[in-house]
């Protein structure tokens, strides 16, 4: 694997997610500008659900096209790999949430709130989600593993609500809690040897 300069890293490796950050907050802002207006709150999360489903769908071209573009290498001093495998679990995971998110729609048309937010953290958690495949250094992973798991935490405490969705939230609490436990455990064991 050949190193790339710091422009191509930018360009090539992170591109995708760079271009996934710039938009979710470019979406946020416009999101907020739109509040500040009196814009209907529900209509708000339409056009937000929207342009997240657009935003997660240019992201799977740019892997796609960074897949036959980009040579195998490293980026960021080995923090990032880029491989044709990488590519192809990442392209196969946007996929897979853009499906998820496209078939939430009539949860979120159903429901009778607003949940002007549910887009953009699902839209966060894959971002975290799609960091955590291309990282090679386990702090990056870690930090990716935290990101996505609070992701997901507030979105089974969206709908509080419901008795199901506070269950839920709390279970996940507790098996989160009961994994760091485990996982904080092996390395002071691992490191201790």
């Amino acid at each position: 694997m050949t190193p790339l300069s710091s422009l191509e890293q930018y360009l090539g490796e992170l591109c995708s997610e760079v271009s996934f950050i710039v938009a979710l907050l470019a979406l946020l802002v416009a999101a907020a500008y739109e509040l500040g207006r009196g814009v209907d709150k529900k209509e708000l999360a339409a056009i937000v659900f929207q342009a997240t489903q657009l935003v997660l769908s240019l992201s799977i071209l740019l892997y796609i096209l960074q897949g036959l573009l980009m040579p195998q290498a490293t980026a960021l001093n080995d923090f990032v790999i880029v491989t044709s495998y990488n590519l192809f679990i990442k392209i196969l995971t946007a996929t897979t949430c853009l499906f998820i998110l496209y078939n939430s729609r009539l949860f979120l048309e159903k429901h009778d709130r607003h949940i002007l937010e549910y887009s953009i953290i699902y839209s966060l958690a894959t971002l975290f989600i799609l960091l955590l495949l291309g990282t090679v250094h386990l702090i990056a992973a870690f930090m990716a593993i935290v990101g996505f798991s609070l992701n997901i935490y507030v979105l089974i405490l969206a709908d509080a609500n419901s008795l199901i969705s506070r269950e839920a939230g709390a279970k996940y609490l507790f098996e989160y809690t009961k994994f760091w436990a485990c996982f904080i455990r092996c390395l002071s064991t691992f490191f201790s040897c």
